[in-house]
């Protein structure tokens, strides 16, 4: 007598249907977590190696590298000068014309953008924390005190500022803030980011831009690219948690969202005497 064989039923198969969709909705966010550490990793490198090109630069040059944006500091051809265009040659990048800029993965974070964006950057520097009202206090890539269409800050009764080498690092290279990234609110990582203190554009290219172009306030980060329209004044990043950063002595240490501005300030300034926050990782 032939054998009947019986099937699944309406109910099995449904039942079976709904286990899958729980291991699947289980699984996603393991993934996601696995994908978010690996662009982090991807992020921390590029970090590492940006310091390592600061730290050739002050080996070739005697001191880290001037952010200054073509101003009265870079005679005679007043071309564009940034910290970016200064480290061309110690990544690989000295026939990339800062004239003509070409795209360059190692400026961008991984979290955030790709190189189809165009020349762009997603890591900068604080302006010296001597413009929020503490004298003689300054950032190793603040740059000079200039202002637009190359008129020096002396005019402005503001004193000039030159990159330090290592030696002026009073503070001590493993204590203080070499680069972060610069915040772009989310709906602007393709462009059109909002100037800043009525000055040009920001977020335009790693060779040139206005003096918001690669720095932000030494006073503000805040979490996670949000879409506020004064991100262009803040740090930020795409990573949750905290902020990936590369100190003066080539560690990469992450600085948490909600740290309070007097110790963000400190951490950014390479003179001020003091130290790491304890804290400085937690919530």
């Amino acid at each position: 007598m032939e054998r009947i064989k019986k099937g699944f039923t309406l109910i099995e198969l449904l039942v079976v249907i709904s286990i899958i969709g729980i291991l699947i909705g289980l699984l996603l966010p393991a993934v996601q977590k696995v994908r978010a550490a690996a662009v982090r990793l991807q992020c921390v490198n590029n970090l590492k190696n940006l310091a390592l090109a600061c730290h050739n630069h002050v080996d070739a040059m005697l001191t880290f590298p001037i952010d200054d944006d073509g101003c009265v500091l870079n005679p005679p051809t007043f071309q564009p000068l940034t910290f970016y265009t200064s480290l061309l040659p110690y990544i690989e990048q000295k026939d990339n014309p800062p004239l003509a800029p070409k795209p360059i993965k190692l400026f961008l974070c991984p979290a955030r953008r790709g190189v189809d964006v165009g020349p762009k950057n997603d890591y900068g520097s604080a302006h010296h924390v001597n413009w929020s009202g503490i004298p003689g206090w300054y950032t190793i890539l603040g740059g000079p005190y200039l202002y637009a269409e190359g008129i020096p800050a002396v005019f402005f009764n503001l004193p000039n500022h030159f990159p330090p080498d290592f030696n002026k690092i009073t503070d001590g290279t493993s204590n203080t803030l070499l680069m972060a990234h610069k915040g772009v609110a989310r709906k602007y990582y393709n462009g059109g980011s909002p100037p800043a203190y009525g000055q040009t554009r920001t977020d335009i290219s790693w060779s040139s831009g206005d003096h918001w172009e690669h720095k932000r306030s030494p006073d503000y980060l805040v979490p996670e690219d949000y879409d506020d329209l004064n991100m262009q004044y803040y740090f930020s990043s795409p990573h949750s948690g905290s902020m990936p950063c590369s100190f003066a002595d080539g560690s990469i240490r992450s600085v948490r969202y909600g740290i309070n501005t007097n110790q963000l300030r400190r951490l950014w300034t390479y003179n001020d005497g003091a130290t790491l926050p304890a804290d400085l990782e937690t919530n």
